[in-house]
């Protein structure tokens, strides 16, 4: 960014040994991913007689070529300049060998946000999809714990970058949810006040299926005939009335799992030796997540006192 000042009266009108200080300090502001800015100005030698000589004893200040040799000199000025606030001298000299000098406040300001570039690296990721990262809930628990690696920060001041998250921190749990997504931002700060932000949203899915364990004990037991339970039919019917608990369940999300099955118990079966009963519990939660189980069972056509065909 370049910045000019059009005529800054650096001596008075009279050359003499004082120093002149410049009341008004000329402003820059810092280049475009530089910590320098380059700054232009423009200084006046005034004198009764001529100016013959005039220098800065700054290395910063590009030599002028102009003639002098005149009253009243205009002389165009640049050069880089860190930021902070940066002196420059001016001495200048009469055919006389009378000196006059001045002493020119440049004060560069670092007006550049940082670059933030928000963290790739999460855990429990699964996938990324509408713009939406989709992390997976910790197993057995209807919450994730998310991590995430460092934002990738760098200033043009070559200082160091702060950096926050907000509202949430890495190592917090988030609950299940899959709308509204999470939303996390991410600031770098520079040591000038300049900061910059990036945006994270993430929802938190449930993956796991249900865990459903089928019961394992009927009524109207008879006996285990190579390794499959057997029901015995109900004195004076054709038919056996089969009775076994409701399985056992259990879901992560903690919500409720719908459960559906291949024969109710309390059913009548009639006598079958092969092949066997098959009773299927399917077990479905509210992130569409299934599980299922099976026990098997015959039923013998034999009155707990003896046979009958």
């Amino acid at each position: 960014m370049l910045h000019r000042l059009q005529y800054h009266q650096c001596l008075g009108q009279r050359l003499g040994k004082s120093v002149n200080r410049m009341s008004v300090p000329i402003q820059g502001y810092t280049d475009d991913g530089s910590r320098f800015a380059f700054v232009t100005w423009n200084i006046t030698l005034n004198d009764n007689i001529a100016v013959v000589h005039c220098m800065s004893n700054d290395s910063r200040v590009v030599p002028t070529n102009s003639t002098l040799n005149h009253t009243n000199i205009t002389l165009a000025q640049n050069g880089f300049f860190s930021i902070g606030t940066n002196l420059v001298d001016y001495i200048v000299t009469d055919m006389y060998a009378n000196i006059g000098k001045c002493l020119l406040t440049i004060i560069v300001t670092d007006n550049e946000s940082p670059t933030i570039i928000c963290p790739r690296n999460f855990s429990n990721y699964y996938d990324h999809i509408f713009g939406f990262h989709r992390l997976v809930a910790d197993h057995g628990r209807p919450y994730a714990t998310v991590t995430w690696s460092p934002p990738e920060v760098y200033d043009n001041s070559q200082d160091s970058v702060t950096w926050e998250s907000f509202p949430y921190k890495s190592g917090d749990t988030f609950p299940l949810r899959e709308f509204p997504p999470y939303n996390l931002k991410f600031t770098a700060s520079d040591q000038f006040g300049n900061n910059r932000s990036c945006y994270i949203y993430f929802i938190v899915i449930d993956i796991e299926p249900p865990i459903i364990t089928c019961p394992t004990n009927i009524t109207n037991y008879y006996d285990t005939y190579y390794g499959i339970i057997r029901a015995v039919i109900d004195p004076g019917s054709s038919t056996s009335t089969v009775t076994w608990d409701y399985p056992s369940l259990s879901d992560n999300s903690g919500s409720k799992v719908n459960v559906t099955t291949s024969h109710q118990s309390g059913e009548r079966f009639p006598p079958k030796f092969y092949p066997p009963y098959e009773v299927e519990y399917i077990a479905e939660d509210e992130s569409g997540n299934r599980n299922s189980c099976k026990f098997y069972f015959l039923v013998t056509g034999k009155f707990p006192s003896g046979l009958i065909n």
